[in-house]
């Protein structure tokens, strides 16, 4: 009877339902082929990675371009903006030069016919006087240096890319102590001749209250030096303003 009842139960087995398609004695898995890639697979990926890379060194490359093109701007501007500034202090110092040597010149022009009466002829008191206030009326110059200073205690000089510019601003700037010498030396000097003549000369009125300075010798080696200051002088202010026009002349904008 138990034999009878496995052997029902093995046939029922072996009649149940398979899925659609799956043949008897089969596990129910599918087995999925590994096809093989395209003939031309490997040429093609291939071409695609290396229109990628170069499309990304293309753009990194005018990445750089475009990085160098803004800073060349920047520098560019930073240069003008420097040149644009010495040039307007230039300018200014062009003008004082002029001012400055033409009232040297006028002194100049005032003092040697005077010198070349005295002892000769009698001259009138009072053109002593006004010989006198004339040379002691001096206009001291003041150069405006500022943005070449600035440029020196920022190390920015190296700015200016044209070397002869940078060549004729050291030249020039470097002259303001020629001029400075200078006045120093003739101020000490007017500072003599006015303890030296201001008892003897109302400036007030340009008259002369003590004659006998008209013929001393002291007066006339007094005017004798300071005639030796003017041309001293006129010859160091010529300097400068030809070295002040030549640098005008080279600062130019860059382009």
């Amino acid at each position: 009877m138990r034999d009878q009842n496995q052997n029902q139960n093995q046939k029922k087995s072996g009649n149940e339902v398979r899925p659609a398609g799956q043949k008897p004695g089969g596990n129910g898995n599918k087995r999925f082929r590994h096809n093989k890639p395209p003939r031309n697979f490997w040429k093609s990926l291939l071409t695609n990675k290396g229109f990628d890379l170069l499309v990304l060194i293309i753009g990194i490359t005018i990445a750089f371009g475009i990085n160098n093109w803004m800073t060349a701007k920047d520098e560019l501007a930073e240069e003008n903006f420097y040149i644009n500034n010495l040039a307007i202090d230039v300018d200014k110092d062009i003008a004082r030069l002029t001012t400055s040597l033409a009232g040297l010149k006028e002194d100049y022009e005032v003092l040697i016919p005077y010198l070349e009466k005295f002892g000769k002829e009698a001259v009138v008191g009072d053109s002593l006087a006004s010989v006198v206030v004339a040379i002691l009326s001096v206009d001291t110059f003041e150069g405006d240096n500022h943005t070449y200073l600035s440029m020196i205690s920022t190390s920015k000089l190296p700015v200016i890319t044209n070397p002869e510019v940078r060549i004729k601003l050291a030249e020039y700037y470097h002259f303001y102590k020629t001029i400075e010498r200078f006045e120093d030396a003739y101020s000490n000097s007017l500072l003599a001749m006015n303890n030296y003549f201001s008892p003897s000369i109302n400036y007030t009125l340009r008259s002369v209250v003590n004659r006998s300075v008209l013929t001393a010798v002291q007066t006339k080696n007094n005017l004798l030096l300071a005639t030796s200051h003017l041309e001293d002088g006129i010859e160091r202010y010529q300097e400068a303003l030809v070295l002040a026009q030549e640098l005008r002349k080279s600062l130019v904008p860059v382009e």
